[in-house]
């Protein structure tokens, strides 16, 4: 009985060693596998990170054949064979193969995951060496796109040692059973090493390393625990990377509005401030409080928008109009400011109370003339008087007529919805429409019309009917504004552009009106401008059709000489 119980538990004895040590010899080689891929992985990896920089700028700079050498000397020194691939899956550069003959790899399922911004890893036999590799890829951004650096080993010396190291454990365990090594040993070996492994990989996610993963240790509970160890960091590191996109994104809107952003704490010290602000107030708010505020304006409105949690007033800065709104978040007890600029809107409420009172001015004179020599119409009988009043009556109207219908043009060109027509123009045949009605004017003042454009000048893109307006309106006031001398159009190429220039011996401008005549309704002569009937708008429009055809003007004046207006069209 005693010799049964002893063969047995010796059986058992042998049975348990013998098991144990086939499976931490099996358990062994498959974790030597795991270790030795993982760091050939990390090897690669590491090799990739660390060309990346280089890499990245020789690609953006399109200097292949550096990129080329690179490789290279990175094989040479790293053994490692190394490909870089742009963003459509051409091999730029490799350190095996010719680019030009390889062909694309964006199908790769290691290039695939590169793309998609991960690190990709894949272990396949290679088409182009013909033989199995491990293949690890990252991106790297490029302006159209994501690039990928792909750094690659053979595996060949890897399976032999691999195979080596399988023959040297099984010996091992065989020697190991034979001296009968004791159970506890074994067993202690077991099951400390994943525990050192998820203690070791606990000690990398408390420091921000969610990549880590134990390797799997088969069923039972510390199997379960590595797994579900694994699930846990990977949850983690979906969690963080969630929060890092999405307090990128709030950064990025942030950034991107076209308002001033200001939040406060509940002591008023300013938590955050966009890009926008910092224009606005020309230096970084963030860690300021209020009170601080060098702008007394904006110092005060801040001071009420925290006293009362929400706000809206103007307030001026730097000499722009903002409006000011300030809301209360209840939870965290922060107050939120957003600076909206309005000064086009005050400015544009400016211009229409100015372009009324303007356009009231300019009606009231011929109006009043007209109500006045129509009473006296009433009353005369004298008919050589009745037709002087008509005739001033009808130089009044037609006035008027030119106020309103210059008011159109204007309102016309100043609407959105405004399209150029532009198409193939012939600058002679516009000169050729426009010139008559002024040839006829300029003969009865005695002046001379000089037109000077080559015949070989060609055309270009413009709207012909808008250019018209530009040299009629041109031709108008020079013609009107000189007495003596001559009226001088010359049309030439410049580069890329279409300069026009007209020229007159007339009373000339004098300087401190020159940066004013482009505005409505602005003319430096009142009197000398009603009497020739003109509306003081002929330049705006002149203006307003330039900047539309992406051209510009400008005028050189001297009083008593003449003056120069130069138009430049884009060809």
């Amino acid at each position: 009985m005693k010799g049964s119980i002893f063969r047995q538990i010796l059986l058992g004895h042998l049975t348990i060693v013998l098991l144990l040590t086939g499976a931490v010899a099996f358990t062994s080689w498959h974790l030597s596998e795991d270790f030795s891929f993982e760091l050939l992985k990390g090897h690669l990896r590491d090799l990739a990170y660390g060309l990346r920089p280089k890499v990245e700028e020789l690609t953006r700079q399109g200097n292949l054949k550096a990129l080329q050498s690179l490789v290279q000397k990175a094989k040479a020194e790293t053994g490692a064979r190394i490909t870089v691939i742009d963003p459509k899956g051409v091999v730029l550069a490799d350190s095996e193969e010719d680019p030009a003959r390889m062909e694309n790899h964006r199908g790769r399922p290691e290039v695939k995951e590169a793309m998609e911004g991960k690190v990709g890893v894949s272990m396949r036999f290679s088409t182009t060496l013909k033989e199995e590799m491990l293949y690890v890829a990252i991106p790297f951004q490029l302006p159209d796109g994501r690039g990928v650096l792909r750094t690659s080993l053979f595996l060949r010396d890897v399976r032999q040692f691999l195979g080596k190291l399988k023959g040297r454990l099984f010996l091992t365990a065989l020697i190991f059973a034979l001296f009968i090594l004791p159970y506890s040993y074994f067993s202690s070996c077991r099951i400390s090493r994943p525990i050192k492994e998820v203690v070791r990989a606990t000690s990398r996610v408390a420091k921000g390393d969610f990549d880590v993963e134990v390797p799997f240790q088969g069923k039972g509970e510390v199997g379960e625990l590595s797994e579900h160890f694994n699930e846990m960091a990977k949850r983690l590191k979906e969690l963080f990377e969630e929060n890092l996109r999405r307090r990128e994104e709030l950064e990025g809107i942030f950034s991107a509005l076209q308002d001033g952003l200001l939040v406060m704490d509940r002591e008023g010290k300013v938590l955050f401030s966009n890009k926008k602000a910092e224009e606005v107030l020309g230096k970084t708010l963030q860690g300021v409080s209020f009170w601080e505020v060098e702008d007394p304006a904006l110092r005060q409105a801040l001071s009420r928008a925290k006293r009362k949690g929400g706000l809206k007033e103007e307030v001026e800065i730097g000499g722009r109009v903002f409006l000011l709104s300030a809301s209360l978040l209840p939870v965290t007890g922060q107050t939120l400011v957003l600076l909206h600029d309005i000064t086009p809107l005050k400015r544009m409420e400016e211009m229409k109370r100015d372009l009324v009172s303007s356009v009231s001015h300019e009606l009231r004179t011929p109006l009043t003339a007209i109500k006045g020599f129509l009473e006296t119409l009433e009353e005369e009988t004298d008919e050589k008087l009745r037709s002087q009043c008509l005739e001033v009556i009808k130089r009044h109207v037609e006035r008027l007529a030119n106020l309103v219908e210059d008011l159109l043009v204007l309102s016309e060109l100043e609407g959105r919805e405004l399209k150029l027509e532009l198409q193939e123009t012939d600058l002679r045949e516009v000169f050729k429409e426009i010139l008559p009605p002024f040839e006829q004017k300029a003969r009865e003042k005695g002046l001379r019309l000089s037109v000077e454009i080559p015949r070989d000048l060609g055309s270009f893109k413009a709207d012909p009917f808008r250019l018209g307006q530009v040299l009629f309106n041109l031709l108008d006031n020079a013609v009107k504004y000189t007495e003596r001398g001559e009226v001088r159009i010359t049309a030439r190429r410049e580069g890329d552009r279409m300069e026009i220039e007209v020229s007159d011996t007339g009373i000339g401008i004098p300087k401190e009106h020159l940066g004013r005549i482009f505005e409505r309704f602005y003319v430096v002569d009142k009197s000398r401008s009603r009497r020739l009937g003109g509306t003081g708008l002929g330049l705006s429009i002149v203006k307003h059709i330039v900047l539309l055809h992406g051209g510009e003007i400008e005028v050189e004046s001297t009083p008593g000489v003449g003056t120069r207006f130069k138009v430049r069209l884009p060809l």
